[in-house]
């Protein structure tokens, strides 16, 4: 570990070190997620990532088509083989594969 790290760590109070220690259970929950899910989320084409980009910071399949240029009935589609790949049926799970991947 390098010097100033170990030293920061040293010195944190009772407080800063339980939320250190919180912060680190929360990176390995996330690195056990994205190790369980990364073949799935690598079945993903470019155009799904776009569409999930766009759908976790809150557009609309019709406000996706049009920025896509593509049709509505194409979002849809999109949608649904994104839920079937990442065996997912809610936002609040893509949320999920979209923070842990990156993509906000």
């Amino acid at each position: 570990m390098p010097p100033k790290l170990e030293y920061l760590i040293d010195n944190l109070d009772t407080q800063g070190k339980q939320r250190l220690i919180h912060k680190f259970k929360r990176i390995l929950i996330e690195w056990d997620f994205i190790e369980k899910n990364k073949a799935s989320f690598e079945q993903l084409s470019n155009r799904e990532i776009e569409v999930i980009i766009l759908v976790v910071n809150g557009k609309s399949n019709p406000e996706i088509a049009k920025a896509l240029f593509l049709s509505r009935r194409t979002i849809e589609q999109h949608r649904k083989n994104i839920n079937r790949k990442l065996q997912i049926s809610r936002v609040t799970e893509l949320n999920k594969f979209a923070y842990a991947f990156n993509l906000v």
